[in-house]
């Protein structure tokens, strides 16, 4: 083989050799970038967690809040935190919108059972057992209370208590009493004879104690002639 030849054949082979060095590095290049891709989106789907918990929060409304459904909030974020998916601060932070919008949701949904009659009381201790349990008293909490306790008193203790009276006879009628109990009924807030189940109540016990009286007053006068 002459020099000429050889000069072309050694350039020929340079240039393969530079076509293959292009294609691994190609190749190299190529698997780098798959494999950062495939770390980059493992690192957007860890770090987005927290970001599909606060939409979850987002939509608690009145229709489907439960303390069922805060208790599987409450886990996933403990979750979150504690596979490292989201720092302490995000924790704080999501427990925080939790517990508010839990709260005031739950105050609205007991408030609506309060404000219908007759009143759900079963509905009504499962959500106030639970935020009384979780987050402890508050003003909110205080006042829910003193309104279930002032209907239970007119639509259940009130009631018994006259009924109690009536069904004792006329031997033990005290005057006294019958004007106490007169007096409370009388006497009803104004806020709860707006309600129609505690007002007809009230109207019919009203009357019940009149005709207890009226009837022990026909049977003293009879006894009195007829002794």
């Amino acid at each position: 083989m002459n020099s000429k030849y050889r000069g072309l054949y050694f350039l020929g082979a340079t240039i393969i050799l530079g076509l293959l060095i292009i294609g691994v590095m190609r190749l190299i290049n190529q698997n780098h970038a798959v494999k950062t891709h495939e770390n980059s989106s493992n690192i957007t789907s860890k770090s987005n967690t927290h970001g599909i918990i606060e939409q979850k929060i987002g939509e608690l409304s009145i229709q489907n809040v439960d303390p069922s459904l805060y208790n599987i909030l409450l886990i996933e974020i403990e979750n979150g935190a504690g596979q490292g998916l989201f720092n302490e601060d995000m924790k704080e932070m999501l427990l925080n919108n939790l517990n508010q919008k839990y709260q005031s949701l739950v105050i609205q949904k007991i408030n609506g059972y309060l404000n219908v009659d007759p009143v759900n009381f079963g509905e009504v201790d499962k959500y106030l057992s639970h935020i009384d349990g979780v987050f402890g008293a508050s003003k909110e909490i205080g006042e829910i209370k003193s309104k279930i306790k002032a209907i239970q008193y007119y639509n259940v203790t009130l009631p018994q208590k006259i009924n109690a009276f009536i069904n004792d006879g006329y031997g033990n009628f005290e005057e006294s009493t019958y004007q106490n109990l007169m007096r409370e009924l009388n006497t009803v807030p104004a806020n709860l004879m707006k309600r129609k189940f505690i007002s007809s109540s009230i109207a019919k016990l009203r009357n019940n104690l009149n005709s207890y009286r009226e009837e022990f007053e026909e049977w003293d006068n009879s006894v009195s002639i007829n002794p």
